[in-house]
C-alpha cells in the first residue's frame, strides 16, 4: 500500500464555524486503485466523510468517490475507506473531507490549491484558498503487479539473498538447457516503496 498527498499534521488551523468541507490538490505520479482517505481534525462530536475529486485544469471537477461517515471523537487521524475503490490514472486528484459540526482542519501555509465552503454534503467547494496544504493523504495500490515491500524490510533482504545465492543458480542449472538460450538469470531487483 502507497500513499499520496500528505502525512503532515499542519501547524495552522481553521474552521467553517460549523459544518462544511474542505478539498486539497494532489498529485498521483502513478497508475493505481484508490482506496482510502485520511484526514486529520479535532472535531470531538459528529460525522465526518472522507471524499476523491477529479481535476479540471487545476479545479476541483467530478466527485469520484467518498466514504461513508466515521464519529469523530477528537484530535486524529481519520482513516476513512472509500465506499467504492477508484482506478485512477497516474494524474492530479483533489482529496477532502465534509463534516456536519463544529472541527478544525490543520494546514501548512505553503504553495498548494485548496477548496473549501459550508454545508455537510457531496456537492462541489466553491471557495479557493490560497496557498494551504491541508492535512489529508489517501492510500492506493499501484498498478502493474509485482513485488511491492518496503524499503530496508527483512523480506527484502532475505528474498534477494535467496535469489541471488549462488545455491539457487546452480539448482536451476541442474535442469536441461534450452538449445541456443542461456542458463544465466537477472538479478532480483522488487519493487520498492518508501
Amino acid at each position: 500500500m502507497a500513499t499520496f498527498g500528505t502525512t503532515t499534521i499542519g501547524g495552522s488551523t481553521e474552521s467553517t464555524g460549523g459544518d462544511g468541507k474542505v478539498i486539497c490538490r494532489y498529485q498521483l505520479t502513478e497508475a493505481g486503485t484508490i482506496t482510502g482517505i485520511h484526514f486529520y481534525t479535532d472535531g470531538a462530536s459528529g460525522n465526518l466523510r472522507g471524499t476523491l475529486w477529479s481535476d479540471n485544469a487545476g479545479a476541483p471537477n467530478a466527485l469520484l468517490g467518498s466514504t461513508p461517515a466515521s464519529t469523530m471523537t477528537g484530535p486524529k487521524w481519520y482513516d476513512m475507506v472509500l465506499s467504492v475503490p477508484y482506478v485512477a490514472a497516474a494524474a492530479w486528484y483533489w482529496l477532502g473531507a465534509t463534516w456536519d459540526s463544529q472541527t478544525n482542519w490543520y494546514y501548512a501555509a505553503t504553495s498548494a490549491n485548496s477548496y473549501w465552503d459550508y454545508d455537510y454534503d457531496l456537492n462541489k467547494p466553491t471557495q479557493a484558498i490560497a496557498e494551504n496544504v491541508i492535512s489529508v493523504h489517501a492510500n492506493y495500490t499501484p498498478s502493474g503487479g509485482g513485488v511491492t515491500v518496503k524499503k530496508g524490510s527483512s523480506l527484502v533482504k532475505t528474498m534477494t539473498t535467496m535469489l541471488n545465492s549462488k545455491m539457487l543458480y546452480n539448482a536451476c542449472n541442474r535442469f536441461p538447457k534450452p538449445k541456443g538460450q542461456s542458463r544465466r538469470f537477472p538479478p532480483f531487483n522488487p519493487r520498492i516503496v518508501t
